[in-house]
């Protein structure tokens, strides 16, 4: 049995256990490196006031031994300080699943609000926004790519025959519906201070848009984003960044406990950054890159620790970052 065959089985599976459970959202490793896909609020969030423009990218290979490249997702996304109040931005990422037998791409245009901001309210340490998203959600599956049990033959060089009958039978192969996405964040900043906590609490998916291929409802349920950290500014060349970040949607939800540091070179721009992240019941990650002023280039490799290892022989993931700032002026803070 070939291992596109594999993929089809447990694909099927999938789409069967769907029909009483509800389909979760993709992550990231860097979830920091696509903030839009965090949190609404966070457009225009840490980019420099002077007509910024924040650029973002990922690339996340999922997999590990005869699964390697079956599941790949590419994220990018904008976003641009339009005054001191608003800003604004969007982000579209493609997923695709088994071999490109289902896909997945949100496509979102952002913006935020400053409630309060640092520059216009006495040059106050606090900055609190809001952020709201619209756009869509399109879904694909080929289903002819499947294998089903009707299509069993013992006399089969793979045992199943897709020329037989499957006994399926699907309304559509694809899906396109509105989608919607709210949140706000915190953040506060003082140039004498060491500490510089930050945090937000954002809802996806808010009109749950039905995700059914066989005529069915079944709604994709809304996505609760928890996340927050701090800087720490040991010294002029040394920044440690702890963050946490909890997910919840319908009744699966995940924990991510990261530690990021970046050491900045004497006399340079150039802080080279290492990390580590733990993702509870499921992987350890291990961060490298480099920062160079407002620009992070970054790969991660993800490990199992959850009994996906025994099938993937604990390669979990591959993923590249880039975050690229344009702007008149740079700021020297992270």
């Amino acid at each position: 049995m070939n291992k596109r065959t594999h993929f089809s089985i447990i694909l099927t599976c999938l789409l069967y256990i769907s029909k009483i459970t509800i389909a979760q959202d993709f992550h990231l490793s860097h979830y920091d490196a696509n903030p839009l896909y965090i949190n609404p609020a966070l457009t225009g969030m840490n980019v420099s006031e002077d007509w910024g423009l924040r650029i973002n990218a990922n690339f996340r290979e999922q997999g590990g031994n005869s699964f390697s490249s079956a599941n790949t997702t590419m994220a990018a996304g904008l976003d641009k300080i339009l005054n001191a109040k608003f800003s604004l931005g969007g982000f579209v990422i493609d997923n695709k699943s088994m071999y490109g037998i289902h896909n997945t791409i949100n496509m979102m245009l952002s913006g935020s609000y400053k409630i309060i901001h640092d520059k216009l309210d006495g040059n106050s340490p606090h900055n609190l926004s809001v952020g709201l998203q619209l756009g869509f959600l399109y879904k694909s599956i080929n289903p002819a790519d499947f294998t089903y049990d009707a299509q069993y033959s013992a006399s089969s060089v793979d045992v199943f025959d897709n020329n037989l009958p499957s006994g399926e039978n699907y309304s559509r192969e694809n899906l396109f519906r509105i989608d919607a996405n709210l949140g706000i964040f915190y953040r506060y900043y003082n140039k004498d201070k060491k500490l510089s906590p930050f945090g937000g609490f954002s809802i996806y998916h808010l009109t749950q848009p039905n995700e059914s291929y066989t005529g069915e409802i079944s709604r994709t349920p809304m996505r609760f984003v928890l996340h927050g950290g701090c800087y720490y500014y040991v010294n002029n060349e040394l920044t440690i960044m702890p963050q946490l970040l909890y997910m919840n949607q319908a009744k699966s939800s995940e924990l991510n406990a990261e530690v990021l540091g970046f050491y900045k070179i004497t006399d340079t721009d150039y802080q080279p950054m290492a990390g580590v992240s733990w993702r509870n019941k499921d992987a350890m990650v291990f961060h490298v890159g480099l920062k160079y002023k407002n620009n992070i280039f970054r790969i991660s490799y993800d490990s199992h620790i959850s009994y996906l290892k025994y099938y993937t022989n604990g390669s979990a993931g591959l993923e590249l970052s880039v975050i690229y700032t344009i702007s008149k002026k740079v700021k020297s803070h992270f």
